[in-house]
């Protein structure tokens, strides 16, 4: 709570209980006068032997922008800043996410106008993260637009709240995009740090990096596009817990695969583009590239996801849920789940069998026979919420995998509660707090006793050989006599 001299409060801000870092802004007009500030415990167990950290911002003016706070004037118009999260970590990823900086210098001069492209790149060894501001050319002047930051960890959330707060601090503009590109699996993260104990951001982590760095989802620093540029990513409940954030979100229900995406998405940005427009962009370019990869193309799913509909679809989901656990049809529940397009950590990656994603439009048709308005609740809430999306079936690694129920959002359905990610999936998610999904899976889910799924597939976001697409293709039928 923050009073004036009078004692008259001014401004107050509750944290949420997942993200303990309340934010309040309040504009001073009066010179010399006097602010107190009063700070409680969220759980009621404080004492006066707790402590708390508070920071103070105050707006500013600069070349370098704000030093912080929201205080300062809206961000020119028509303007990009682009924030590249790159986790090398995996010496595999070294050679490709120095590429993404290499190929943006090539034609950031052109653009250098309306858009900034910064990086935060950490490498396979110690003492290797570096910042960058791109630079036409690769012209870099250490201390002005390129930092050596020692050794970060990439799987810490102060490490991504700390660079996006940064980006917008020192490079404000009308429209923000995020990109953390590492390895990811869903539930159980996203950007693993091996340097660091193989810290990994998970979703909480995500979430309290952007609130933080988005000032509570301030207008002027909430982020337009949110890249989770990683395998097995394109959940409902990773697209719900960042919608106050974030307005649109792009991920893979399947694969990521390493090609030139960030040049690819921004090589002929325009000052005027709208969010939508580049996201579909995005979505565009990325088939292209994954349909022609290798000579043969590769098989895959990307999606945009609009954030402001996920409050629907979490309300439908929820609804579907209640009903269906009102039933005692749990096998023909698991049923529809094992006929339902499915996502795995594994070579085998669309077998029902190893997964714990499902995609979430082809369940709920999957289900329609058992709550079929619910179910029909879902399906519409997925299209509202899926903007774009784009896919293909193909060949990888020596398995079939089978992409033809994909429809842009997956959600967690392991096939029994021994999945590693089950005890802390009621608290791991707003989705899961907020809703009765997680309620649900505890009760149809059997024991069961089948391993969890290691992050060992997502290596295949490097590209290989063994990759072919492929498309249905129908002929008439000539019946002779």
């Amino acid at each position: 709570y923050l009073y004036n001299s009078e004692g008259v409060l001014v401004a107050a801000n509750d944290d949420d209980g997942v993200s303990y870092d309340s934010y309040l802004t309040h504009t001073n007009t009066i010179s010399g006068t006097d602010y107190y500030i009063a700070v409680t415990s969220y759980s009621g167990y404080g004492s006066l032997d707790s402590y708390y950290d508070m920071n103070v911002q105050c707006a500013g003016s600069g070349a370098g922008g704000v030093s912080g706070g929201t205080g300062a004037a809206a961000p020119d118009e028509n303007t990009w800043t682009v924030m590249l999260y790159l986790n090398a970590e995996d010496a595999g990823f070294e050679q490709i996410l120095t590429k993404y900086r290499t190929d943006i210098e090539a034609f950031i001069g052109s653009k250098s106008s309306f858009l900034n492209v910064v990086v935060l790149y950490d490498g396979p060894g110690n003492g290797d993260t570096v910042r960058y501001l791109v630079q036409p050319n690769g012209s870099y002047t250490l201390g002005s637009n390129k930092w050596n930051r020692g050794e970060l960890n990439m799987g810490h959330p102060d490490t991504l709240a700390n660079f996006v707060s940064w980006a917008m601090d020192q490079y404000p503009a009308e429209n923000y995009y995020l990109a953390i590109d590492d390895h990811g699996d869903g539930v159980y993260g996203i950007s693993v740090d091996s340097t660091s104990g193989n810290d990994i951001l998970t979703a909480t982590d995500v979430y309290s990096a952007l609130k933080s760095a988005t000032h509570n989802g301030d207008p002027n620093r909430k982020i337009d596009i949110f890249d989770y540029e990683a395998c097995l990513m394109g959940l409902a409940e990773n697209a719900y817990d960042v919608r106050n954030w974030v307005d649109y979100v792009v991920f893979f229900e399947q694969i990521s695969w390493g090609l030139d995406t960030y040049p690819q998405y921004f090589k002929d940005l325009s000052a005027n583009d709208s969010p939508i427009i580049v996201g579909q962009r995005i979505i565009d370019r990325y088939y292209d590239s994954a349909i022609n990869a290798g000579g043969k193309g590769y098989p895959h799913t990307i999606s945009l996801i609009s954030t402001s509909q996920m409050a629907g679809v979490q309300q439908a989901v929820s609804n579907l849920a209640t009903n269906l656990m009102s039933t005692t049809a749990q096998s023909q529940i698991n049923s529809a789940r094992d006929n339902s397009q499915a996502f795995a950590n594994d070579l085998d990656a669309t077998n029902p069998a190893r997964a714990e994603y499902i995609d979430l439009w082809d369940l709920a048709n999957n289900l329609n026979s058992l709550a079929p308005s619910q179910a029909a609740a879902v399906r519409n809430a997925v299209d509202a919420a899926v903007v774009a999306e784009r896919h293909a079936s193909g060949g990888a690694e020596g398995y079939l995998w089978d992409h033809s129920g994909v429809h842009g959002l997956s959600i967690y359905y392991p096939t029994s509660k021994s999945s590693n990610a089950f005890g802390g999936y009621p608290t791991l998610y707003q989705m899961s707090r907020d809703g009765s999904w997680d309620e649900f899976l505890n009760w149809v889910l059997p024991a069961g006793g089948r391993r969890g799924m290691p992050m060992s597939r997502s290596e295949d976001k490097l590209l290989s050989g063994d990759a072919f697409v492929f498309k249905y293709v129908y002929l008439p039928a000539i019946l002779k006599k």
